[in-house]
């Protein structure tokens, strides 16, 4: 119970809206296209909120772009590396 009502007293400060809203720097948001795990709407309503940002769709990328546990080789997967690409472009800007 004390977990919740620490939430409650506090949700204005756990709100991702806010938080993303608030948020000077520049930012980032990659979503693939057949993630199971988060909508689209997710990527989406971050974009939206968030003023210097970028999105990029990755398409037939799932959740974790084609990399799975246990790791069990030595490069990456053809859309994680992309992702990996896309992330140092940005970092460069």
């Amino acid at each position: 119970i004390q977990f919740l009502e620490d939430y409650l007293a506090n949700e204005d400060r756990f709100s991702v809206e806010n938080a993303a809203k608030n948020f000077k720097g520049n930012f980032l948001i990659i979503h693939g296209s057949e993630d199971e795990a988060v909508p689209y709407s997710a990527a989406e309503n971050l974009h939206s909120w968030v003023v210097n940002s970028e999105l990029i769709l990755v398409e037939k990328g799932n959740h974790t772009f084609g990399a799975k546990e246990p790791w069990l080789d030595f490069k990456l997967p053809t859309l994680l590396n992309a992702v990996a690409n896309d992330c140092i472009k940005f970092l460069k800007k």
